[in-house]
């Protein structure tokens, strides 16, 4: 019966969040002498854009030698980026009417910070997903599907577009820049939050030097050090930015100052995840202060 009421692809959401899950897999173990156990699983419905290719939209990138479209470029700062993608590929389908999500409406948090733009490139059937936490990845952006809620107040909780939603009825891909709230939900073994946990700090992909090269630009300085650490503290890195050139349309063209700023953009990036990690792994205890099945906005970075 559960499997009726919770069937595959069904979307669900807790009581108090916005957010919304799909179901995607139901498992059952049966032991003898004990009742089957059904268990239902699945992920918060931003993964359902795995489902949704990169293809046509945007500048092609070509190969110089026989002008082969290779790539999908992009121009612009990395949350305009992600609208557009997601403009293309879930309201208006570059590809075939199917693809287009129903009744969703898009909107940027007006409170992500003002960056250059960026150049970003895509290769032929790149799953938008994954696209998308690339591209907001560059700039500690996070994206999130919510569905209408309303407080007791009747006030909106979830965030909708005033424009193409004004009534608040859609379901909404909101690009955000997380929320902090450190000084807000903290976890302490002393107030019985925590019942045990693991840590781990790892220097195994750690970075501090990176060398990259284009078509006709090599960049040897080690970004980002005028002069690199030396010996066993000397672990470096390389991007390729290959892909790029001044104009996709004339990739014979050197762009020497272009090709210089990807190279350090790609490094600048490649750098920032690779530093030094710390990881920990905890289960809340059932006496924490933190009432279960209440969505407190931690998203995906705990510190």
């Amino acid at each position: 019966k559960l499997r009726t009421q919770l069937a595959l692809g069904t979307l669900i959401s807790h009581m108090d969040t916005p957010e919304v899950m799909m179901v995607e897999n139901h498992e059952i173990s049966e032991t003898l002498g004990s009742p089957p156990k059904l268990e239902v699983t699945g992920r918060s419905l931003d993964a359902f854009l795995q489902k949704r290719i990169i293809s046509n939209a945007g500048t092609p990138a070509y190969n110089r030698t026989n002008k082969e479209v290779i790539d999908i470029v992009y121009n612009a700062t990395p949350s305009a980026i992600a609208l557009q993608l997601l403009t293309v590929y879930v309201l208006g389908s570059a590809l075939v009417s199917q693809n287009i999500l129903p009744n969703i409406s898009v909107i940027t948090d007006t409170s992500i910070p003002t960056v250059s733009a960026v150049q970003r490139s895509f290769k032929k059937g790149t799953n938008l997903h994954e696209a998308l936490l690339d591209v907001l990845g560059s700039q500690d952006l996070g994206i999130r599907f919510e569905r209408p809620l309303r407080d007791k107040a009747g006030n909106f909780v979830h965030h909708y577009n005033s424009t193409t939603d004004p009534n608040g009825l859609k379901m909404c891909l909101y690009i955000h820049a997380g929320v902090d709230q450190s000084a807000s939900v903290t976890f302490f073994y002393d107030t019985g939050d925590i019942q045990d946990a693991k840590y781990l700090w790892s220097v195994k992909d750690e970075l501090n030097c990176i060398n990259g090269s284009t078509y006709y630009v090599e960049v040897t300085s080690f970004f980002p050090f005028a002069t690199p650490p030396s010996g066993w503290g000397n672990k470096t890195g390389y991007v390729d930015v290959t892909k790029i050139n001044q104009d996709p349309g004339l990739p014979t063209s050197p762009a020497t100052t272009l090709q210089q700023a990807a190279i350090i953009q790609e490094a600048t990036e490649l750098y920032s995840k690779s530093k030094p990690k710390t990881f920990m792994e905890a289960t809340i205890s059932k006496n924490s202060r933190y009432a279960y099945r209440k969505d407190y906005i931690v998203g995906d970075i705990v510190y």
